[in-house]
């Protein structure tokens, strides 16, 4: 009799496990909620030059123009730079232009002058411009004159070749403009503005405790 009163209890809680783990209840209770995803910045927004609400203004309505909106994709950052930001991209543009410029002159000059090797069809008015520029500041270069000659050819070289790079360099300082402005040009302005913010209230506080 123990026996069977066992039995009966042991299907009638198995019985109810298996109700509860397929009744409605349980699926309610225990259903995984969908993990909603986070709406990510698109990257327009992201690389965008926003600092303030008149930039972010200024923006909206960049965006809602028919040329932008029919602007390729890989464009649409120097599109935005120079809109938004002609004179940091100005800068940003001449200050890459020097700097592509100055640094193959020097490298090729001390390539030229250490392995005193010279580069063939180069042109000789470049060559000439070259070594009229150097000379003059190789003028009170207390060196001989072979010394003096050997300098002046290689860096007349040098220079030459940086002027032949100039297709190059272009392209190089107008892809990479954006993004000095960005992390070089728009920080100093920024800082700038503030100081500049701070001294004006300064002058005010003083003013205004004086009267």
């Amino acid at each position: 009799m123990l026996r069977n009163r066992l039995g009966i209890t042991n299907i009638l809680h198995a019985n109810s496990n298996r109700c509860f783990s397929s009744s409605v209840s349980r699926t309610l209770i225990y259903k995984s909620q969908p993990k909603i995803p986070k709406p990510a910045l698109e990257s327009e927004q992201a690389s965008s030059p926003v600092a303030d609400a008149k930039d972010a203004d200024r923006l909206a309505r960049l965006e809602q123009s028919r040329w932008y909106k029919w602007t390729p994709r890989i464009l649409k950052p120097y599109a935005r730079s120079m809109t938004m930001r002609p004179l940091g991209f100005g800068i940003s543009f001449a200050i890459l232009h020097e700097i592509t410029a100055v640094v193959p002159f020097l490298g090729l000059w001390w390539f030229f002058l250490h392995y005193n090797w010279v580069p063939l069809n180069v042109p000789q008015d470049l060559l000439a411009r070259g070594a009229e520029v150097l000379s003059k500041g190789l003028i009170n270069l207390d060196v001989d004159l072979v010394e003096k000659t050997k300098i002046v050819t290689a860096g007349a070289n040098a220079y030459a070749a940086t002027k032949l790079l100039v297709p190059v360099r272009l392209p190089v300082c107008f892809a990479l403009a954006p993004l000095f402005d960005r992390w070089c040009v728009r920080p100093i302005q920024m800082a700038w503005r503030r100081r500049k913010e701070r001294a004006k209230a300064k002058r005010a506080a003083n003013k205004a405790s004086r009267k």
